[in-house]
Formats: structure tokens, C-alpha cells, sequence
């Protein structure tokens, strides 16, 4: 029996069908993470480096001040910090009334509410505190006259209270021989009202007209510290005084005329 080829032509048709029958290699790993990789480099390209959001508020003293720049010594940084005013920035005092700018100066406490952006520290609010500051004073001898007026105090008070109102002077009397101290405060207002030897001043904040007595020893200057006489000071002109309170009366001992009116809301 002969042996029996296959023609060209049936190698040639199974080939066909070995080529119909076999599958392509498939590369999913790669595939996907392809895609992966696209999609991450395109999230990165499309999103912006946006500046922290988060609002921070330090406490410190004014070391010198711009209205768009200023620098402040924190309670909570070794170095002095620069800030920059925000576009919409605010100076406001402890109540929440505006401040104006002229009005701050060195050596005043602030709480200041900011943002950084990058290496920059952008300024949104400031609350100017109010300055007080307290100094305690040795006491003395005793002259005559004052030994005999509190000798007399204590012995007829009810007598010596009536004599100090119709003097309009702080009962009892003080006493020379004791160590006292003084605390000085500020407060910013217009002059409402001039006597003899009271100012009558409306405050910036919402506690209404306060009076402060003068006398020989009250300073007036202007916002560069320069002197000025006291004829110079008249109603509606803005003023800070800074005083100190004996008894129930404000002494002022220093008064500063402004330029221009304080910012009220």
C-alpha cells in the first residue's frame, strides 16, 4: 500500500486554520498601569499649589508698623514676624470698633488673625489692646499738713468725708509713707466738651463720654510727639489720652491730638 502526502494545497489550507485558531498575547499588568500612571500625571497637572487656608492668631508687641506692613515681636516666636495686609484687613480694638492706622504705634499690643501663603504671613484682622502699664512709687516722710490731715480722718470721718466732697478731693486722703501704684491706661476718642479742668471725651468704643481732669503737669502732642499748647486742643478734634485714675477720678497725663478723625463703624 502506497503511503499517502498531503497536497500543497491541504498544508496549505491547515496552516490557515492554525493561524484562524491561535490567540494573541494580552498585557493587562501593563495596560492598566499605563493608564493609571496617565491619570495620576494628569490630576497633578490640572490641580494648582494652593496656599494653606488655615486661619492662625499669635499675640505680641508692635516693633514698627506700615498700614501694609508691619512687624510684630510674638509671645510664642524667638524672632520678630513680618506681616503683610490682606487685601480686606481690619484693625479693630477689643471691642470690635475700627481702628485707623495713624493710631498704632511701637510697643502696642495686638492679636494678629493671618494666613500664610508660601513663606509669606497675610494679615486678614488685628485687635489693638489697649496699653496699660504699671509702676509702683516708694514712699516718704510725711509733711505736717498731711500727718495732721490724716490724723484727722481717722478721728472724724464723717466729718472730713463731708469736707473732702465740697473740696472735691479723694477721701480718705492719701498716704505719702506707703508704696503706691499707678496703672496707665490709653483711650481714643473726640473732645466733646472743654472745661477749666475737665475734658469731656466720647470714646471710640460703645461705653459712651468719659471726663479726665487735667492740670499744670498734663502734656499735650501731636502724633510725632511734638508739643502743643493747650489752646490748640478744642471740641470735635481726636485725641488719645493717656491717664491714670485716683479715687473715682481719670487724671490725664498725657493727651495726643490727631490729624485726622479715628475710623468709627
Amino acid at each position: 500500500m502506497s503511503e499517502v502526502r498531503p497536497s500543497k494545497s491541504n498544508r496549505g489550507d491547515d496552516s490557515a486554520v492554525n493561524h484562524r485558531n491561535s490567540k494573541p498575547m494580552k498585557t493587562p499588568h501593563i495596560i492598566n498601569r499605563c493608564a493609571i500612571l496617565a491619570i495620576a500625571i494628569g490630576f497633578a497637572i490640572s490641580s494648582p499649589i494652593r496656599a494653606e487656608t488655615r486661619e492662625v492668631i499669635t499675640r505680641g508687641t508692635v516693633q514698627t508698623f506700615e498700614p501694609k506692613s508691619f512687624v510684630i515681636l510674638s509671645d510664642a516666636a524667638p524672632e520678630p514676624l513680618t506681616y503683610s495686609a490682606g487685601t480686606n484687613i481690619k484693625f479693630v480694638d477689643e471691642a470690635g470698633v475700627v481702628v485707623a492706622p495713624e493710631v498704632i504705634t511701637p510697643g502696642m499690643p495686638v492679636t494678629v488673625y493671618y494666613m500664610r501663603d508660601g513663606d509669606k504671613l497675610i494679615a486678614n484682622r488685628v485687635i489693638v489692646h489697649k496699653v496699660t502699664t504699671t509702676t509702683t512709687e516708694p514712699g516718704r516722710a510725711l509733711t505736717k499738713k498731711e500727718a495732721k490731715n490724716l490724723r484727722e480722718a481717722q478721728e472724724h470721718p464723717e466729718r472730713e468725708a463731708r469736707r473732702a466732697a465740697d473740696r472735691g478731693k479723694p477721701f480718705p486722703p492719701p498716704d505719702p509713707s506707703k508704696s503706691t501704684t499707678i496703672t496707665t491706661t490709653t483711650s481714643d476718642g473726640t473732645i466733646a466738651s472743654l472745661t477749666p479742668d475737665t475734658i469731656v471725651m466720647t470714646r471710640t468704643t460703645r461705653e459712651g463720654p468719659i471726663t479726665y481732669r487735667y492740670s499744670k503737669t498734663t502734656e499735650y502732642v501731636d502724633e510725632t510727639g511734638a508739643p502743643m499748647t493747650m489752646e490748640m486742643v478744642k471740641t470735635g478734634v481726636p485725641v488719645t489720652v493717656t491717664y491714670v485714675r485716683e479715687g473715682d477720678r481719670l487724671i490725664a497725663q498725657r493727651v495726643i491730638v490727631h490729624s485726622r478723625p479715628l475710623v468709627r463703624p
